[in-house]
């Protein structure tokens, strides 16, 4: 009988003789640092915990610098390693990001793929939430994501008509369990109006229970002031703006600290408008988009992340003499990066129809870490090398790329592991889950 493979896992590293690695915690409790060390005089620190006493009654609005740490160290990854490594690992948590683009070019595929990678990272204890503004949410484009939640009966029941109609056999019991599956909690939040909509997110973020609260779209947000008019007399542009202008005013105190860490991070789906610009470039038109991101001043101000995304023209590969169209170019560029990453930074990977979720996040993997020296292969033998101290590991004689895609695939905390080395190749440092 054949050995059963189990996937493979970087050895441990040696350590350093003569030396003992303590946990962080156990670090910073055995750490005192010196009064003289802090670089202030005393008779001044002393009225400064004063005044920070007597301001501190209802709520923390005043801080030492040591007492007030942001949570952007924790990053919400997409999967998509080219594109977390040029937003610092993921979206930050506890922060506002936002996804901007044209129709049709990936900005709910991206955030959903967002959100499946938190149930793969917290299993159970994942929360997510979606709040709908255009339409119902679409429980096959967010499974197609990758996503791993339960379908309702009558949708199900209408898919399994579909089938009928079509002369295909009904869902056995086990294509139904499959439909019912989930990881974790997601919830759909609703609103009638713009207003009430926004309002349930802000109460979602101050309950502070969920990892992800994904808005598709901020720009579709219709104002209460504006529900009753007729289609031509609402001032979309200005009412819309307000709304959001307000929304930050509010949302704001509840992720800086002034009353608990909180972890909850908000990506906001954002369309885009014609470029106005363009029709007066003259010889400058053909370098300008046919679009232009818009949004309230508020809103630039107030994201730690704007990833603005467009596709290119379709890839194409030839099936039995034809040509066949398998997918598109997906591209990025950092429009504003904040919180561990910069702008000005672009990128491009594959979105393709003919597999699963849409991108081949391993075989990205693979391809990057090659790249990068993180993945070398020696005499015929795959082996990894950490980016850092450059201690070659023996992945334990995988002498293909493809048999080590299959241990990756086998095994997420593997996958995550080398994750972290690809990022640490490129410099970026960030966490995946909180150390508690």
């Amino acid at each position: 009988m054949p050995k059963k493979k189990v996937a493979a896992k970087p050895a441990k590293e040696t350590k350093p003789k003569g030396r003992t690695t303590l946990a962080t915690s156990e670090i910073l409790t055995r750490t005192e640092v010196p009064e003289a060390t802090l670089g202030s005089d005393a008779d001044k620190r002393r009225k400064l915990k004063e005044f920070a006493a007597s301001m501190n009654k209802d709520r923390r609005v005043v801080a030492m610098a040591d007492e007030a740490p942001n949570v952007y160290e924790l990053r919400r990854p997409t999967g998509v390693i080219q594109l977390d490594s040029h937003i610092g690992g993921g979206f930050p948590a506890g922060g506002l990001s936002v996804i901007s683009g044209p129709d049709n070019a990936g900005k709910t595929w991206l955030c959903l793929r967002a959100m499946a990678m938190h149930q793969r990272l917290y299993g159970p204890k994942s929360c997510l939430a979606f709040a709908i503004a255009e339409g119902a949410f679409d429980y096959k484009r967010a499974i197609n994501a990758g996503l791993v939640i339960p379908v309702p009966d009558e949708m199900l029941q209408e898919w399994n008509q579909e089938r009928l109609n079509l002369g295909l056999p009904a869902y056995t019991q086990e294509e139904v369990l499959y439909f019912k599956r989930k990881i974790g909690e997601f919830t759909i939040l609703r609103g009638h109006t713009g207003e009430e909509l926004m309002n349930v997110v802000l109460e979602a973020v101050k309950a502070n229970i969920f990892g992800i609260i994904a808005v598709d779209s901020l720009s579709i947000l219709l104002p209460e002031a504006d529900e009753e008019k007729d289609v031509g007399e609402t001032p979309r542009r200005a009412g819309n703006a307000n709304l959001m202008t307000d929304f930050i005013k509010k949302y704001t105190p509840y992720t800086s600290g002034l009353h608990e860490r909180n972890e909850t991070s908000v990506i906001g789906i954002m369309q885009v408008r014609a470029n106005a610009a363009k029709a007066d470039a003259g010889h400058l038109a053909k370098y300008l988009k046919d679009w232009a991101v818009t949004g309230a001043y508020a809103t630039r101000h107030g994201k730690l992340v704007d990833v603005t995304v467009w596709d290119g023209s379709p890839l194409k590969k030839t099936v039995n003499g034809q040509q066949v169209i398998y997918g598109k170019p997906f591209y990025w560029k950092i429009e504003k990066g904040k919180a561990g990453c910069h702008d000005n930074v672009q990128g491009e990977t594959e979105f393709r129809y003919d597999i699963p979720h849409g991108h081949d996040d391993i075989w990205a993997l693979i391809t990057t870490g090659t790249r990068l020296g993180v993945f070398v292969e020696e005499r015929g033998k795959i082996k990894i090398y950490h980016p850092v101290t450059k201690q070659e590991t023996d992945l334990g004689g995988f002498n293909s790329f493809p048999a080590l895609g299959r241990a990756i695939a086998a095994d997420f905390e593997f996958e995550l592991q080398l994750r972290y080395y690809i990022l640490a190749a490129q410099g970026v440092q960030c966490l995946y889950r909180p150390l508690s």
